[in-house]
C-alpha cells in the first residue's frame, strides 16, 4: 500500500469514527427526547391534506429524522417504531419508494421471525395498489393490493406466524369506523386538548415516545 493511500484510508477511518462519536448512545427509549404538536380543533374532523396537519406532519419529520440524525439508538424497538412513523409520513406525502426503503429497515431490524416474515406486507400492498391506480377505490387499485398480499403470504409458512395471524384477523373482524372514531376521541384527543390549552414552548423535555402515536413532545 502506497504511503497515499495509507493516508487515505486512515483519514476515512478517523472521519467516521468522528462521526460515531458525535452521536449520543441511547440503550433505552426512555433518554430520548419527546416531542408534542399543538393541533387547533378536533382530530376526527381534520382531513391529512389540512394546512394545519400538513404543517405538524413536517413538524414531525423534522423532529424524527433530527432524532436519528444525532442519537445512535441501541433499542431496536425504539428505533422500528421512529422508522416505521417515518415511512408513515412518506406514504402521506406520496413518497412511496423512501417508505419502502424504510419497511425494509424496520423488517431488518424485526428479532421475531414471525413479525419478520410479517413485516411491511400492507405498506408494500398500498404501493403495488398505489402503482396500479391512483384511485384507492378502484378495481384496479383493489386487485394489485390483493395479488401483492397474496404473493407474499404464500411464501410464509404458516405455522410460523399462526398465532400473529389469528390476531391480525380478530382485530380486523372489530375493526370499523365507530371503533376508529372512539380510538381518536378517547386516545389522541385528550393529550391534544391539553397542549392547547397550555400552549408549551419548545423546550426539549427528555421522555421517551409513545409506542402508540407520534406524540414526541416539545
Amino acid at each position: 500500500m502506497s504511503a497515499r493511500l495509507f493516508v487515505l484510508v486512515l483519514a476515512f477511518l478517523l472521519a467516521g469514527g468522528a462521526i460515531a462519536q458525535g452521536k449520543k448512545r441511547i440503550d433505552k427509549a426512555a433518554d430520548l427526547p419527546r416531542f408534542s404538536y399543538k393541533l387547533d380543533g378536533k382530530i376526527e374532523d381534520m382531513s391529512p391534506r389540512r394546512r394545519q396537519v400538513q404543517a405538524v406532519r413536517r413538524e414531525v419529520r423534522r423532529d424524527l429524522e433530527s432524532v436519528l440524525a444525532q442519537y445512535d439508538i441501541e433499542d431496536k424497538a425504539t428505533l422500528r417504531q421512529i422508522l416505521g412513523e417515518l415511512a408513515q409520513l412518506d406514504m402521506l406525502d406520496g413518497d412511496y419508494q423512501a417508505a419502502l426503503a424504510r419497511v425494509a429497515q424496520v423488517k431488518a431490524l424485526e428479532d421475531k421471525p414471525a413479525d419478520k416474515l410479517l413485516s411491511g406486507i400492507t405498506t408494500r400492498a398500498i404501493v403495488a395498489g398505489v402503482q396500479a391506480s391512483a384511485d384507492r377505490t378502484s378495481a384496479a387499485y383493489r386487485a394489485a393490493a390483493a395479488q401483492s398480499i397474496k404473493g407474499e403470504l404464500a411464501l410464509i409458512p404458516y405455522d410460523v406466524v399462526a398465532n400473529e395471524a389469528k390476531e391480525i384477523k380478530a382485530g380486523a373482524e372489530l375493526l370499523g369506523e365507530g371503533r376508529l372514531i372512539g380510538n381518536v376521541r378517547e386516545v389522541l384527543q385528550p393529550p391534544s386538548t391539553r397542549t392547547a390549552r397550555y400552549r408549551p414552548t419548545r423546550h426539549l423535555h427528555s421522555c421517551a415516545p409513545s409506542t402508540r402515536t407520534t406524540t414526541f413532545c416539545r
